[in-house]
Order: C-alpha cells, then structure tokens, then sequence
C-alpha cells in the first residue's frame, strides 16, 4: 500500500512522460495507474479541461535574446534557450556531404542527380545552403516525398480491404492531388476545407471532387446499404478528421463521454451530423467529348458483364484435339469436359501425364482449373479432381451429381506452374481410394456414391495438354494404354461456350480507359435536406437516443459556430463547409500547432509533442512548447504556407547540426532537447528509391494509375483470392517511385511492410520503427536487390571500364553519395580480389559479378538505411 501511495503521489506531480520513463518497472505501473486515475477524477470535476495547454488560444510569444552566435534564427534560440537549461551545447554542424544528402533525402527522398557537392563546402555561407534549400523546396519531387507523409495520415489505398478487397480504380487521383498541393504550395487552410467539403466550396472543379477523396480513403466495411456498415464507415470519417486536423481522439466518444478528454457522447453525434448526410459519389467532371467516351465504355463494359453472367456452367465441348498420342484442349470458356472408357469399370488405376498451358488471370475464379473425374458415369457425374483451384492456390476434391459438385473432403494446399508437365495416379474401387499428384498423396477417400463409371477429363478457363495415358484393373490387366480416338469419346453437345478470360481482359481494359478520364473517388451530400441524427446508446447503430444537431466540441474553443439550415435551392447542407471553415480558422487553437508539430515531426522524427495525433489530456507536453506556438503563429502570419515552415527549419542551425554527441548522451538521450541531429531510419519507400536510384533505373515518371512490381508468387497466393498480376520479369515500367506502388490493402508490398509502411486501415500519425530479421533477409536475398545489384554494376562497368579503384569510388557515390575513406577503398579491393576469385569465369564475367557483390554490400550498410 505504501508503494501505491507512493507512485499515486508521484504521478500526480509528474509529466506523463516521466511516468513513462521511470526505471522501476513496479513502480512504472503504480505509477501509471495513478497518472490514469487522477486524470479521470480531474477531468471529472474539470480541473484539467479549462487549462489545458493545447485548448488555450494561440500566445505571442517572443523570441529568446541569447548571447550566442550560435543562432541562425528564432528557431534556435529556442532550442538554445532550453540546452542551456539542461547545461548542455549544440553539437558541432555536419559536414557539407552529410548536409546534402540529409537535405534530399530528408525533402526528396533521393539524393541529388548532379553533384551539388562541389558547389557547397564546409565552409560555405548560409546564403549558399539557402540557395540549396530553395532549389530542393523547388523539386517536383519535393510533393512526392513530402505527399507520402499525408498519405499515412489520410489512409490512403487503392482497394477497400476485407477479403474481396475491391480496386478502386481512380483511387489515384487523390494520390496525386495530395503531391500536387504540396508541390505548389497550396496554404494549408485550403487543402483543409478542400479535403473536407471540396464539393461544396467548388462542385465545378474537379480538383476540389477529388480532394473529398480524403473523407473515402478508408477501408470499405461489407455492403454500405447496411445501417451497421455506414455507420462504421462514418465513424472512420471523424476519428480520422478530429485527430488529422486537431489533435484529438473525438472517436473515443462513441459510446460513452470520452475518459479523460473534454469530449462528451453528445459531442461525438453531433460531429456525425455533420457527415450523416454525405454519400459517395464518383463525380465525372470533363468535356462533351469526354462524357460521350464515358457514357459509351459504361454501356460496353455493362454488356461485356453482362455476356460473362451469362456464360454458362453446364458441360461443353470444347476445342481438344488428338495428334501424336497428345490430347490437348485450347478452349478457355467454362466447364469443358470429355469422356472415354466403360461405365461398367468398378476398380482401376488411372496413370497419366498433363500440363496446363494457361489458366485465368482473373481473381474470384474459384472454379477454374484442370478436372479429372473417375468412376464417372459421364461427365457430368463422378469424383472430380480439381487442380490448381481457388485462384490457383489448392486443390480439391468433389463428389459430382449432374453436374453439382460438393466437396468430398478438405482442401489441401498447392498449386500449379504452367509448361510444366505432372504425372498423376489415381486408384479407385474396392474400398479405399487414394489420389497422388508427382507421387506426393493427395487426397483418400472412402464413399459409395459412384460405384462404377469410367474417366472424364476437363478444364475450367483453362488450357491443358495430357499424354502417356495407362488405364489398369486391380489384377494389373491393361485397359487402355493410350488415349481412344475423339470419334471413341464423348463429348457434351453443347458448343455454345466462349473464352471468358477474352472477355475479362475486355472489361479490364475498359476499366483501364474509364480510369484515367476526368473521374473523382468523392463524397457529397444526397440532399440539402439533412438527416436527423441521434445519439446511439452504447454505441449501438440500433439503439437510438436522443436527437442531436450539428456542433463542434464546444470545450476545445470559444469560437461560436453556427450551422444554419441550407438554402432550399441548395445541392448539399453546407455543413461539412462549415466544420472545415471552423478548423481552418486562424483563431482555432489547435489546427496551426498541430501541422506545424507533424512538420517537425517529419524533420526531426518526433515531434515537439510527441504524440502528434493526440493534443489532449493524455497527450505528451510539447518539449519546447514557446517553440511550438511561435510556430504556429509564424503559420498562420505566411497565409499557411508549409514551404514557409520548412525554409524556417531547414535554415535553422538546430537542422544543421552533426548526429555525432557524446557528452549529451547521459543528459538527452534521445536527442530530444535537439543537442544533436536525431539519426533515424529511413522510411521503406526512401529505401526501395535510393536502391532503384543507385542502380540507374528509376523511372521518374510522375503521376497516373498505381504499379504493380514483382511480388513472388507465394505471397500472392497467400491471400483468399488473387489480388495481384503475376510479373515475370520487371521492366522500367516497375521502377517509378514507391509512392506509386498500387496500395492494395490485403496485399502490402513485402519491401515496405519489411521497413515499416504502415497498414492502411486506420491513419497514422507516425510510423513505428523495428529491427527484425526479415529486414535484412530482404536486402541480402530478395530478387529484387540482387536485380538492381547486377543492374548498377553493369552500368557502373559500361561507364568507367575496368578499373578497380574508379569503379569503387562510383559505387560509393551512387549509393552512399560521397566518396570512399582510403581505408574503404582498401577493403574495397580486397573484397573485389577475393569476389573474383570465387565467380570462376571469364575475366568480364568475374569482374562484373564481384562490382555486383561490392553494389550488394553497399545497400546493406547501416549508412544507406539510417538519416545521418
């Protein structure tokens, strides 16, 4: 008892970060409890909620008068001001190489394509670096570097998620409106009421469609015409907004009066109010000549799907053909079959021989695949092997009743590659059956449905070839030893069928034109007639209270917001119009501090307040919080412009400084008073672009529908359906920037969720770092950095020939943008020598697998992963 008195004590006197941080792990969690439980009981009686720091309005702060030379602007005396509280000293400023790389890596995310090197030294002026900052804030990749961060906060993907995962497919849009507001500076209060009712303040641009992308971006929950459904979608929509934009955990309110916030049960509905009327919408917006293309691949696509419903699943005939003793089927439609030997066979082993030569490239084609049915007595009834089922991913066994198939027993896993011949075995009859594919046992079966029948083989958008056929009974008398003639066979009548694959790839390439028109993932009002909204008790959607209007968190600010009722001549309710113009106002307390707090975040990977989505009660303090509202005014003053802030910090000797401090360590650790430039890990997408970049073969294209790189095959058949093309070989086409890697939900790149990209589920406001072994398995084996590998030391070779030391010296600049110490280019040679030495061929060959290995090594080193 003395020891929770102790810690209750102590938690009411402490910061919740010292909490966090205390040693004692005992201690810790009293301690903790304590801090949780006060909090509550303040909060309870408003203690806390009047006074909060982040709810006060934004101060004037004045900057710092130091006696130091040390500051290059207000934002360093800040900094100053409080290592000096901490008796602590700025570290010494980084060397001109390290200033440009963390420059464009940190701002671009690659490293510069010409060598600015040789115009900034160390000794350079600050007028030289500001010229440096200018022309990297001026950088068409500056939004593609600095988009993916409001990316991770906007959730954004090109899918639904859930186990159909859907595309969708100009999903993109937003992706690239996010890069180009950044690109162009558009102030920030914009691009907030843009995001938010974007429809509303501009329904004739279709910038301002496709920004409402922001309100869609999150996963898509079943069928929306359910309550259930739509209200879980719209709880995504406020969690989302509330902590993007403000700070604040409104979400936390849905079912009851927030914990410790000021953010009451009332306040949560009436913020869904707001959004209760809104609907999604794909808003085309275009030219006459646009709108008659659109109208008619619409109506194409409509028929072409209709013409794949229709397609039918009764048995059809097929294209086979007999040369050789080969049978082949080239047809791709449904359900072809054929059938050959006598009903009256009760007991035989089937051998046989095929390969399936295509297959579907569709996804949710569970029933395609290669057939086999035995003691058939036709093909329409029998046990059906299926091969290479549910999207190529298992196999199955059926028993078939007029051409109804029902499972005989479970599913077990495998696949099928094509051109690739398999033998297969089947005994039947008398008891126990048992199937084996390449001698591996697949499946065995007792069960009395089919007592007799002979062998029917078939496909299902599928191609196949079959040979070496041998048919015997259980005395080992042969039956057949190679396949009758068609004549001999029977086969359905019905010829009716078509290549559905043919027809698929028809749709797809529609869908593919409909996508790059002038079309917006969007959401609007249904009406201007609101709908009325009430509280849900408990959270539950069917469960209703009492009637809610419209309001903001009246505790959070003293500005009055009214919510009128719209116009009878309107489109919409204005009132998502009305909550951005609130949020965006200069005079709103948190909007500015928070924005400005992710920008430090980004730079300096934590933020001042290091919980930067979480501005409340339970929040962290700001570390330097005069910093944090000058800032925020500084902001506001510059009409929102973000390039305004990031200039201010860039130039700042605090951005400057060397990552290198040892007498800080046992004072600031973590670099948190910033004596030092915080070394962090570069984020997944820096790392797959630097490595496609020292390799020569980025492809800087700008813009456009998602890519889809090369993810092994494994991993694609992993998921319940499949979800993504199978690349045999990656092209230019592959290699443009990760930020345009398609976004599919239930199939996250290996590369980047090896490196931490977040799950696109939720917003994140900042992504987690690990060290895991997967992390450096990918680095060392994966095709994809052996590929780049060999690419950058052909490159490498064709450009400086064979000397050892240039190509050395290159390698280094490619990959690690300067040059080599003598001591590195020493190991250099060394490794070289013995890499030829193993790579026994040719004197060309050798070379160039050993440049491979040294470009290898290179993308491994804790420099080219790690913000130095």
């Amino acid at each position: 008892m003395l020891l929770i008195n102790k810690a209750w004590q102590s938690a009411c006197s402490l910061r919740l970060k010292e909490v966090v941080e205390t040693r004692t792990p005992l201690f810790r969690y009293f301690a903790l409890l304590g801090y949780a439980l006060s909090f509550m009981i303040q909060s309870a009686s408003g203690q806390q909620e009047e006074s909060h720091w982040s709810f006060q309005p934004l101060r004037d702060v004045k900057v710092p008068h130091l006696e130091s030379s040390w500051p290059e602007n207000p934002i360093d005396s800040f900094i100053l001001e409080k290592l000096n509280d901490a008796q602590l000293q700025p570290a010494k400023r980084a060397t001109s190489d390290q200033l440009t790389n963390r420059l464009y890596l940190d701002m671009l995310g690659i490293l510069p394509t010409s060598d600015p090197l040789l115009s900034l030294t160390d000794d350079d002026s600050t007028s030289s670096w500001s010229q440096l900052v200018d022309q990297v804030l001026a950088s068409p990749y500056y939004g593609e570097r600095w988009g993916r961060h409001w990316l991770d906060l906007a959730r954004y993907a090109d899918s639904n998620g859930f186990e159909f995962d859907f595309v969708r497919p100009f999903a993109w849009r937003y992706r690239d409106y996010v890069i180009s507001a950044f690109n162009t500076d558009m102030p920030y209060d914009q691009f907030i009421k843009e995001q938010l009712a974007g429809d509303e303040i501009n329904p004739s641009s279709l910038q301002s469609w496709v920004a409402t992308g922001f309100c869609r971006n999150g996963p898509t929950v079943g069928n929306q015409t359910l309550d259930k459904n739509r209200y879980e979608e719209l709880h995504d929509v406020i969690t989302t907004t509330t902590e993007v934009f403000l700070g604040l955990t409104v979400g936390c309110a849905r079912c009851h009066d927030h914990k410790f916030d000021p953010i009451s049960q009332k306040d949560y509905y009436s913020m869904l109010a707001i959004f209760h009327t809104s609907e999604k919408r794909d808003q085309f917006i275009g030219t006459a000549e646009q709108r008659q293309l659109y109208d008619e691949l619409r109506k194409r696509k409509k028929d072409l799907e209709q013409r794949v419903r229709s397609a039918t699943t009764e048995p059809q005939a097929g294209l086979w053909k007999l040369q050789q003793g080969v049978l082949a089927q080239s047809s791709m439609v449904n359900n072809t079959r054929v059938w050959f030997g006598d009903k009256a066979w009760t007991s035989y082993t089937l051998e046989v021989e095929f390969q399936r030569n295509r297959v579907t490239q569709q996804p949710f084609s569970f029933d395609a695949g290669v057939y086999v049915s035995v003691l058939a007595s036709d093909y329409g009834n029998g046990y059906t092997l299926q091969l290479g089922a549910s999207d190529g991913r298992e196999h199955a066994l059926h028993y078939e009743i007029n051409n109804s198939r029902h499972s005989l027993t479970p599913r077990v896993s495998g696949k099928l590659e094509n051109e690739r011949w398999y033998s297969l075995r089947i005994e039947v009859g008398e008891g126990e059956n048992k199937i084996w594919l390449d001698d591996q046992l697949l499946f065995q079966f007792e069960d009395a449905r089919h007592p007799s029948g002979g062998i029917a083989l078939g496909n299902w958008s599928t191609s196949t070839q079959w040979k070496h056929l041998r048919v015997t009974n259980k005395q080992g008398t042969l039956l057949l030893d190679e396949f009758p003639s068609l004549e001999k066979m029977s086969r359905p009548e019905n010829a009716d069928g078509f290549d559905v694959e043919a027809v698929k790839q028809q749709i797809e390439q529609i869908e593919n034109q409909i996508a790059i028109l002038p079309l917006a993932q969007a959401i609007t009002d249904s009406s201007s007639e609101p709908k009325p909204t009430n509280i849900h008790i408990r959270g539950e959607y069917n469960n209703p209270g009492a009637h809610v209007e419209p309001a903001i968190p009246t505790s959070v600010s003293n500005m009055v917001v009214k919510f009128p009722e719209a116009a009878k001549e309107a489109r919409t309710t204005g009132r998502r119009s009305i909550l951005a113009d609130w949020i965006a106002h200069k005079d709103n307390p948190l909007t500015a501090r928070v924005m400005v707090n992710r920008i430090w975040q980004f730079h300096f990977g934590r933020g001042l307040v290091e919980t930067s989505s979480n501005f409340g009660l339970l929040g962290f303090e700001p570390s330097h919080p005069a910093l944090l509202d000058w800032l925020a005014n500084e902001f506001v003053r510059s009409g929102w412009s973000v390039k305004h802030i990031h200039k201010l910090i860039l130039e700042s000797a605090t951005y400057r400084q060397s990552s290198q401090r040892t007498d800080s360590r046992a004072s600031d650790p973590d670099a948190i008073l910033l004596s030092r430039y915080p070394m962090r890990r570069h984020d997944a997408e820096v790392i797959r672009d630097r490595i496609l970049q020292a390799s020569g073969s980025i492809n800087l294209q700008m813009g456009g529908p998602g890519i889809h790189p090369y993810i092994d095959e494994e991993i694609i058949g992993s998921g319940t359906t499949r979800k993504w093309p199978q690349v045999n070989r990656e092209t230019p086409e592959h290699w443009r920037r990760s930020i345009y890697i398609f976004s599919r939900r239930s199939v996250p790149f290996p590369l980047l969720e090896a490196f931490d990209a977040p799950v696109t589920t939720s917003s994140c406001s900042r992504r987690i770092t690990t060290t895991v072994p997967t992390q450096a398995l990918q680095l060392l084996n994966s095709r994809f950095t052996n590929d780049q590998s060999l690419e950058m030391a052909q490159q490498l070779i064709q450009e400086h020939d064979g000397n050892r030391r240039t190509l050395i010296k290159h390698a280094y600049l490619r990959v690690l943008g300067r040059l080599p110490s003598s001591e590195e280019l020493r190991l250099g040679l060394e490794l070289l020598a013995e890499a030829e030495k193993l790579h026994g061929s040719n004197d060309s060959g050798k070379l160039l697998l050993s440049i491979q290995d040294l470009c290898h090594v290179l993308i491994n080193l804790n420099e080219f992963v790690f913000m130095q």
